[in-house]
């Protein structure tokens, strides 16, 4: 923690204003583990507070009243929305030496969210986890393109397009896929 230590000379009868503390306000961006297929959205920001240690020098005879800080903090609470994802079409096998090193691999989709939120993803097979970046969602009720920034695939792994959405709304898509660009 940072310290604020303002310094206010006052000799005979002045009135002394130390500095103004400040508050910073940052995202909280917390790590959340979840098991299954769970969406985490913090909403939440910190506050975070400097200590506020003013030195006061005076003269004979002069009265210093310290003021005193307060501050209020919120309660952390997350919003937790389970999402149900769906596997279609056929798995590709990534085979490296079949492509160019020059190539970068995205996650192209067609899908539109009738209520709520649409979204997809890919899904690596072979460990059985999402591939990092590879998450797509809208909110829009007309089919919309969405495409992934550069992906990592790895050699020797299998990939599938997942669809999905959260309880409560849903979606449709025309289809998915992994390009090469």
């Amino acid at each position: 923690m940072a310290t604020f230590a303002p310094t206010a000379t006052a000799t005979e009868n002045q009135l002394v204003t130390p500095s103004v503390l400040a508050l910073i306000l940052s995202e909280f961006a917390p790590t959340v583990t979840a098991t299954g297929d769970q969406l985490v959205t913090p909403t939440t920001l910190a506050l975070l507070l400097t200590e506020f240690v003013p030195t006061v020098t005076v003269g004979a005879a002069v009265t210093v009243t310290p003021s005193t800080l307060a501050q209020a903090l919120a309660f952390f609470a997350p919003t937790v929305t389970p999402s149900t994802y769906t596997t279609y079409g056929a798995p590709f096998l990534y085979t490296a030496a079949n492509w160019g090193s020059a190539l970068a691999f995205h996650l192209e989709v067609y899908i539109k969210a009738a209520t709520g939120t649409a979204r997809a993803r890919l899904w690596n097979d072979t460990d059985g986890a999402v591939v990092t970046d590879s998450g797509l969602n809208t909110a829009v009720t007309s089919y919309t393109r969405l495409r992934s920034g550069a992906l990592s695939l790895t050699d020797g792994k299998t990939y599938a397009v997942q669809f999905g959405t959260e309880d409560g709304t849903a979606g449709e898509f025309k289809h998915g896929k992994i390009i090469a660009l």
